[in-house]
């Protein structure tokens, strides 16, 4: 690994612990729920017992009406999953993701549910 990788893992790193904190800041009163089942998901896709899309629908259930949480969770999905802009600015519940192979995902942030 060279050094500009190694400074790439250190940012990555420190972003994902920035997310778990803004994770326990925006369910404060929850005695840590929501950020126990989130690690749960997250061991769940990382043993693959879940896929990306798995991943994103549970995530998005758990985050439901925290769009932010879920426009932030999508820099951890893997290479080539993309933030799409939001096209109909009258909607700004839904979330589009573009998939490596150019689907589109339709988060609707409200409600927790998963389109594609």
């Amino acid at each position: 690994m060279d050094r500009t990788e190694e400074q790439l893992k250190v940012i990555q790193q420190k972003d994902a612990l920035a997310f778990l904190d803004e994770i326990r800041s925006e369910f404060p009163n929850d005695n840590n729920k929501v950020f126990q089942e989130f690690i749960k998901i997250m061991a769940d896709f990382k043993s693959n017992e879940i896929g990306t899309k798995q991943v994103l629908e549970r995530t998005t259930q758990l985050f439901s009406g925290h769009r932010t949480l879920i426009q932030q969770f999508v820099q951890f999905l893997p290479p080539g999953h993309v933030l799409q802009k939001t096209t109909d600015l009258q909607d700004s519940t839904c979330i589009e993701i573009k998939t490596p192979s150019g689907d589109l995902i339709i988060v609707d942030s409200t409600r927790g549910i998963v389109e594609s």
